[in-house]
């Protein structure tokens, strides 16, 4: 979450209302990876559709690959694992198969101090130089834009419903919807229309990110079999320019030597 303002080296009074203030979320920049690709940590993944996500507003502002999926609320059953390979991660858990939000206040106007404290201390794990990639970016830039015109304005986390960030499963809606008649909150009119429009337009852009992953992968593969056939042909043309060198070398050799005799 931001500030609709510039991002300032100035530090706040601390009284500043985070929520009503920094209202502005920018997914544009958000990257999917599959959840496998994490590795075997022994967590069962009841929704194939929840995906891992990387990057956002970080990758746009600092080119930093920032994971942004995280498992926070946990049953400790004494086989799970909390905090498995990093403080985002658990092992050995059966997940949910829906995903909720969480509002992550980072951009705030004393970043600028929080930084260069840990630049100069290294009290924190600084992997992959993250805090120097901020600091440069920051020092570049005292009144650092970040909104830009992909940013959105968070009214209700209904917004993120059908995003990457907010996956939701028939089944979760069915057991809002009973446990709302159980409370005997009747479900909104056309609640089931609804609900079975919403599936149908979110499997839709499943399929269509499905088809844009295998694009982009597509255009990858051509693009490093180009690179390939210039270096081949960039390899092939050095060959020929020192046989044809060595030709011309052998023609001249012999016309010299033909003209010696003469």
């Amino acid at each position: 979450m931001f500030l609709q303002e510039p991002l300032s080296d100035v530090v706040g009074d601390g009284d500043e209302l985070l929520k009503e203030l920094h209202r502005f979320y920018d997914l544009s920049d958000v990257r999917e990876e599959a959840y496998e690709s994490v590795g075997d940590v022994g967590n069962v993944l009841t929704n194939p559709d929840v995906p891992i996500l990387r990057g956002g507003i970080r990758r746009t502002l600092f080119g930093l690959n920032s994971l942004l999926i995280k498992h926070p609320l946990n049953f400790l059953d004494g086989k799970l694992k909390p905090m498995d390979l990093s403080e985002h991660w658990v092992g050995d858990a059966r997940l949910a198969d829906f995903t909720g939000v969480l509002l992550h206040y980072k951009l705030l106007n004393g970043l600028y101090a929080a930084v260069r404290r840990e630049v100069e201390s290294r009290n924190y794990p600084n992997r992959w130089r993250k805090y120097d990639r901020y600091l440069m970016v920051l020092e570049e830039a005292p009144n650092l834009a970040v909104k830009a015109e992909t940013a959105r304005e968070l009214e209700s986390t209904n917004d993120l419903v059908g995003t990457r960030l907010m996956v939701l499963t028939e089944g979760y809606m069915s057991f809002v919807q009973g446990e709302d008649r159980r409370m005997g909150n009747p479900p909104e009119r056309h609640a089931d229309r609804l609900s079975n429009a919403f599936f149908r337009a979110a499997a839709e852009v499943r399929e269509q990110s499905r088809r844009v992953t295998e694009i982009r992968q597509q255009l990858r593969d051509e693009t490093q079999v180009t690179r390939r056939l210039e270096k081949h042909r960039e390899q092939l043309e050095g060959v020929l320019a020192s046989k044809t060198w060595r030709v011309l070398d052998g023609l001249n050799r012999t016309i010299k030597r033909a003209r010696a005799r003469k």
